[in-house]
């Protein structure tokens, strides 16, 4: 037979004829974690941070634009080249819709892009195809792999595009991802050094000499 259970003794040492309101009465408070530190932020697999990039001052310089003559062929100043418009890599810093407006002042209507898509968002400016065509620029997309060489069947298209643009009269610009300077004047220039460059005019080189198209 089990035994019923005794009630507890009451604590002599205790006042048990004290009134407790329920609505006052505290309780034990939350536990509180220890507050957490600050951890640093991961940077970005390029080695930019984006309130570094926004922060850094941009160029007030003007986009630089290389003229070929072309003549007897073609009129001059109808064919150009520049570095990449809206660049934001290392040291350069420049501004996208400064460039576009400068483009377009100049009357530029059709452009030739040689970087690849993956060139464009390392140097901050994924999306300058659609801003191309949405100032009414006509684009000619044709990526060149970093240290590759085009081969003759895009070098062939390239040149037809060309040739139908300049024959329209319809100004054109030629762009990679660095300066037309070491691109297109240096002897020396590896094809697969394509960092950009600030541009730099070099004493005894002309444009025309740089490129040439065949009659």
């Amino acid at each position: 037979m089990v035994k019923p259970l005794r009630a507890r003794d009451p604590d002599p040492d205790i006042d048990h004829n004290i009134d407790i309101d329920p609505d006052t009465a505290e309780g034990p408070g939350p536990a509180m974690s220890p507050p957490l530190s600050p951890q640093p932020a991961a940077a970005p697999a390029d080695g930019f941070a984006s309130s570094d990039d926004e922060a850094a001052e941009e160029e007030p310089s003007p986009l630089h634009i290389s003229w070929l003559s072309l003549s007897p062929l073609y009129s001059s100043e109808f064919l150009g080249l520049c570095s990449l418009p809206g660049c934001r890599f290392k040291d350069v810093r420049r501004n996208l819709q400064k460039d576009i407006g400068e483009l377009k002042s100049c009357g530029i209507q059709d452009i030739f892009v040689l970087c690849t898509r993956g060139e464009l968002s390392k140097y901050r400016v994924p999306n300058l195809l659609d801003t191309y065509q949405q100032h009414g620029m006509c684009v000619h997309h044709h990526p060149i792999p970093d240290g590759n060489a085009p081969d003759i069947a895009t070098c062939c298209k390239i040149l037809e595009e060309l040739r139908t643009c300049l024959e329209n009269k319809q100004k054109t610009m030629i762009h990679g991802c660095m300066s037309p300077a070491p691109a297109f004047r240096h002897p020396g220039t590896s094809a697969g050094d394509r960092e950009p460059q600030e541009p730099e005019r070099i004493r005894g080189h002309t444009d025309h000499q740089a490129v040439q198209f065949p009659p």
